[in-house]
C-alpha cells in the first residue's frame, strides 16, 4: 500500500511533509508507514485520500478506481470502456471551462473550497471585500456542482445569471450575511430559476424537477442516511472503523447528486413527447 502512495506523490511532485503539513497527520505515521512497522488507521486514510484526490479503496490498494483531479470523474483505469468513457467526459468538462470558466468539479476539492470559504465568509475581523471575495468562491463551487449535475450541458446558465438565481432562492439567501447579501443584489440582482431547497439550475425545459420530484428525493435521502447513521443494517464504517461525520456529509452530498441526476435522466428517457416537433 505505501507503494501505491509513494508513487501518487511522485506524480504529483509532493513529500510526506505536504501531507503532514495539510492534514495534520504526524511524520512518524508516514516513516512507521514507509518501514512497514504499521499504517495509517481509517481515519488518517481518508484524510491522506482526499488530499490526494483518490478513493481510499484505490489508495488501499484493493481498488484501480481512481478520480481525475480536473473533471472529477471516477473510473477504472485498467479497464478499456471506463477510460473511454472518461475520456469522453473530460472533453465535455474542458468545453465548459472553456464557456464557464473555473469548475471546481472534484467533489473534494469542492467541498475543501467551499468549507474555507465559508469560515472567510463568516469572519468579521477580515474586510468586507474579503468576505465578498469568499461568497462569490462559495457560489462558484455551488455553480460547478450544478454544471456538473447537468452532465456538464452548455445550456447552462452563465455564473452571473446562477448568482442572481440564488440571491432568489429563499432557502440559501438566510445562509448569506446581509450586508453581503445587498451588495451583490445590487451588482447581480434577483431572478428566479432555482427551486427551493435546491442549488441546481435545470438547462432542459422537458427536464424541470418538480416540487413532487424534490420531495421524492429528499425522502429518499433521509430515508438512505437514517439507515446509515441509525446503523439498522450495521456500522458505516470501513476496516472496522466507523465513518466520520466529515466522510457521512459528503456521503449525503454526492447521493443528492446523484438521485437528482437519475431522476432527470429517467424524465428524459420517459418522457413520451420528446420525439415530437
Amino acid at each position: 500500500m505505501y507503494e501505491i502512495f509513494a508513487r501518487l506523490l511522485a506524480e504529483r511532485g509532493l513529500k510526506p511533509a505536504d501531507i503532514t503539513r495539510e492534514t495534520g497527520i504526524n511524520s512518524t505515521v508516514f516513516s512507521e508507514w514507509k518501514k512497514g512497522k504499521s499504517k495509517p488507521n481509517t481515519e488518517k486514510l481518508i484524510k491522506i485520500a482526499k488530499f490526494l484526490n483518490v478513493s481510499v479503496e484505490y489508495l488501499s490498494g484493493n481498488s484501480k478506481i481512481i478520480r481525475c483531479p480536473k473533471c472529477g470523474i471516477e473510473y477504472d483505469e485498467s479497464d478499456i470502456e471506463d477510460i473511454s468513457y472518461h475520456k469522453q467526459e473530460h472533453l465535455k468538462w474542458e468545453a465548459a471551462t472553456k464557456k464557464f470558466g473555473v469548475l471546481y468539479c472534484n467533489s473534494i476539492e469542492n467541498e475543501r473550497i467551499k468549507a474555507e470559504n465559508r469560515n472567510l465568509r463568516d469572519d468579521n475581523t477580515l474586510t468586507f471585500e474579503e468576505r465578498y471575495k469568499a461568497q462569490l468562491e462559495i457560489f462558484r463551487c455551488l455553480f460547478s456542482r450544478s454544471v456538473n449535475a447537468n452532465n456538464f450541458s452548455l445550456e447552462h446558465v452563465m455564473f452571473d445569471d446562477y448568482v442572481a438565481m440564488m440571491l432568489g432562492n429563499d432557502s440559501y439567501k438566510k445562509n448569506i450575511p446581509d450586508d453581503l447579501y445587498n451588495a451583490l443584489v445590487k451588482k447581480y440582482g434577483i431572478k428566479p430559476g432555482i427551486s427551493f431547497g435546491s442549488i441546481y439550475y435545470v438547462s432542459h425545459k422537458n427536464m424541470i424537477l418538480t416540487k413532487k420530484d424534490n420531495r421524492d428525493i429528499a425522502k429518499d435521502i433521509d430515508s438512505i442516511m437514517y439507515k446509515l447513521t441509525s446503523k439498522e443494517y450495521g456500522p458505516a464504517a470501513y476496516n472496522g472503523e466507523n465513518l466520520s461525520k466529515e466522510s457521512t456529509d459528503l456521503f449525503r452530498e454526492e447521493l443528492e447528486i446523484a438521485l437528482k441526476r437519475l431522476k432527470l435522466i429517467n424524465k428524459e428517457k420517459y418522457n413520451p413527447n420528446k420525439n415530437k416537433k
